[in-house]
């Protein structure tokens, strides 16, 4: 029960890191993230 609640939290964690990865390149580098 636990790791699964545990599991399904860093899923959602890792695509936000993602997600805010591609951000801050996306910003710092306009001309690469197409």
């Amino acid at each position: 029960m636990v790791m699964l609640v545990l599991l399904e939290i860093f899923e959602m964690g890792s695509v936000v890191l993602y997600r805010g990865l591609l951000f801050v390149v996306g910003i710092e580098n306009p001309w690469e993230a197409r």
